[in-house]
């Protein structure tokens, strides 16, 4: 196993998650990129998509959804993972091939919910699958059971599938775009929220595997990409596989404070709220800084003792402090949203 700690990998040193820092998209018109290459084209055997990540923005239109990630340009093959924020409609994983066939697979919003850090991990078994009876498919046979999907851990069943002319051959959906993060080809639906890592493997994880990467260990077999997004700098987002496909930010305007915040230092807030208290509380000894806004935060207060309150002033969306709490000790943090399409978050830097 491999395990990520501030960019590096061990296989003996403990991980301080505590100042594991993350990949921040605003929401407007930044993303992730990765060049095309031959490596992200799983053809028609196995493959496993592992993706931790906050989202923040909610759905922008009527008709839009928020790409977790995606690999197809405006037409023809492809493949991605669709984020929706809002009770209509549902998360969406599609695989689609060169003659339009399609294959959408739906979940429900309250298995892959908005407001907490979610570990996904989507894979592909072999070759010679198995329905749930146990009875093997003819090879290259596919059906709704190929595929198989974990939050945080967990299997979760999907709400429903709709496939294209289901039972015939697994589709082809290899392509020479480019593989895209938080964004897609021609549109503008951008990510809001955080990057925690993203795996990629051209193999079916295990079991053990999938649960492994709640723990950030990372098996090296079959990886194709493993992006900590642990940057502390910069827009580049540094593979630590073998494969060397490191990955670009690109349109970011922001300061490192904003755009890499400490991961435990993100505090969710639903927009069009008043007056909402939130926990924070640290393992060890810790100073707070800095206190950053972002998206709605139209006031913020701060307590010790939950009692009295001390007003945050922002300046370019950064408050500055120097709040010191032992281990253990609870920081309150009290805030008020604005309505509108994206709920908000305070950052911690410490």
């Amino acid at each position: 196993m491999w395990r990520f700690i501030k960019g590096r990998r061990s296989a003996s040193e403990s991980i301080d998650t505590s100042r594991n820092r993350v990949f921040r998209l605003d929401g407007v018109n930044d993303y992730i990129t990765v060049p095309n290459s031959s490596v992200f084209n799983v053809g028609l055997g196995e493959f496993t998509f592992a993706f931790k990540y906050f989202v923040v923005k909610e759905k922008p239109t009527s008709s839009g959804w928020i790409p977790l990630f995606r690999k197809r340009g405006t037409s023809g093959a492809g493949y991605g993972f669709h984020h929706y924020l809002s009770s209509s409609d549902k998360p969406v994983f599609f695989m689609i091939d060169s003659g339009g066939n399609t294959d959408n697979i739906y979940f429900n919003n309250s298995d892959i919910p908005n407001n907490t850090w979610i570990t996904l991990c989507i894979r592909r078994k072999g070759d010679n699958y198995q329905n749930k009876f146990g009875a093997n498919f003819a090879t290259s046979v596919r059906n709704a059971d190929n595929l198989e999907f974990f939050v945080n851990g967990t299997k979760i069943t999907p709400a429903s599938y709709a496939l294209s002319a289901a039972g015939q051959l697994v589709l082809d959906i290899d392509n020479t775009t480019d593989f895209l993060i938080g964004t897609q080809v021609g549109a503008d639906q951008a990510w809001a929220g955080y990057f925690d890592f993203a795996a990629i493997y051209n193999r079916a994880l295990s079991n053990g595997e999938v649960a492994d990467l709640q723990n950030y260990l990372f098996s090296p077999s079959g990886a194709k990409a493993l992006w900590n997004f642990n940057e502390n700098s910069g827009d580049t987002c540094f593979d630590s596989s073998s494969a060397g496909n490191n990955a670009l930010r690109y349109n970011n305007t922001e300061s490192a404070l904003k755009a890499n915040p400490l991961a435990n230092g993100i505090i969710f807030y639903l927009k069009n709220s008043t007056n909402v208290v939130k926990t924070f509380t640290p393992l060890n000894d810790v100073t707070i800084t800095q206190i950053v806004r972002f998206n709605n935060i139209t006031s913020a207060s701060y307590s010790t003792d939950n009692v009295t309150f001390t007003t945050l002033t922002f300046t370019s969306d950064v408050a500055t402090v120097s709040i010191n709490l032992i281990g253990g000790q609870p920081l309150y943090l009290k805030a008020s949203t604005n309505s509108g399409t994206t709920n908000a978050v305070l950052q911690l830097n410490y």
